[in-house]
C-alpha cells in the first residue's frame, strides 16, 4: 500500500502543482462533495454538491450548525437520552435544552407539542445511541409535519443509518415531502 499511495501522491502532485502548497476548498474537495451528494440521493434526497459540508466529524458538524441557526435563549428539543456531545454543543450557544423521551419507537414526537418557541430538534432516528431505537415511520412523518407548520429545524444526525442488517428502515427524513 505505501508504494501505491507514493504513486497516487507523484500523480496528484503532477496533475496539480500547487496540491502540497494551498489549503483545500472550504466546503470540501468538490468531488468528494458530488459524490456524497449522489449517494445520499440514492435514498431519495435532492442534493447538489453544494448542499454537502465536509466536516472533521458530527462535532464540527454540530457546532457549524448551532452557530448558524441557534441564539442564546433559543429553544432546543434534544432527546433523552442522547448523544453527550450534542448537549456541549447547544449549551455552549446558551440554548434552553428540552429533554424529550426517547421509547422502543424513537423520539416521542408528540411531546414537542407541549414546548414553546422551538427553535430546533437533535434527533438520531435510526439505531438511537444508546437505546437503539428506530424513529418509526409514523413518528418520522409527523415530526417533518411538526417542524414545517411551527417553522423548527430539525437536525437528523444519522450515523448508523448504514449498518443496518435487518428490515428495511423508514425513510430518512431529509426524504420526506
Amino acid at each position: 500500500p505505501t508504494g501505491d499511495l507514493i504513486g497516487d501522491l507523484r500523480a496528484a502532485v503532477q496533475d496539480d502543482p500547487t496540491f502540497f502548497g494551498a489549503y483545500g476548498p472550504l466546503a470540501g474537495e468538490g468531488g468528494l462533495r458530488s459524490r456524497i451528494a449522489a449517494y445520499l440521493g440514492e435514498d431519495g434526497a435532492r442534493l447538489r454538491a453544494d448542499d454537502v459540508l465536509i466536516t472533521n466529524g458530527a462535532q464540527q458538524g454540530l457546532d457549524l450548525i448551532a452557530r448558524a441557526f441557534v441564539e442564546p435563549g433559543d429553544v432546543v428539543a434534544i432527546e433523552s437520552p442522547t448523544y453527550p456531545a450534542a448537549i456541549d454543543v447547544f449549551r455552549a450557544r446558551g440554548a434552553v435544552l428540552h429533554p424529550v423521551p426517547v421509547d422502543a419507537q424513537g423520539l416521542q414526537v408528540e411531546r414537542l407539542g407541549e414546548i414553546r418557541n422551538l427553535r430546533l430538534v437533535y434527533t438520531v432516528p435510526d439505531f438511537h445511541n444508546p437505546t437503539g431505537a428506530i424513529l418509526s415511520d409514523g413518528r418520522r412523518r409527523a415530526l417533518v409535519d411538526l417542524a414545517r407548520e411551527r417553522g423548527f429545524l430539525v437536525v437528523e444526525d444519522d450515523p448508523w443509518r448504514e449498518i443496518n442488517f435487518g428490515e428495511p428502515l423508514p425513510p430518512p427524513l431529509r426524504t420526506l415531502p
